[in-house]
């Protein structure tokens, strides 16, 4: 499967470091495969949440819903 930095995806965060709770989420790609030569894959996702509650505050970025970015 390819992935794109930018592109929203669900991700099974179970074994993610840190632990994330035990659900699926969406998340956004922040890196994909262009970034690192083919020997060093890498995929870096970022965890989007609508719970304030559920984000590190100093490491979070608020997304103000849009009609262009689908957010609720």
């Amino acid at each position: 499967m390819s992935f794109s930095a930018g592109q929203i995806v669900l991700a099974d965060w179970r074994d993610a470091l840190p632990k994330e709770p035990n659900t699926r989420r969406p998340a956004v790609v922040v890196e994909d495969k262009q970034l690192f030569d083919d020997a060093y894959p890498n995929l870096i996702l970022v965890p989007l949440a609508d719970d304030p509650g559920r984000a590190i505050g100093e490491l979070a970025v608020r997304i103000e819903p849009t009609p262009e970015n689908g957010c609720a």
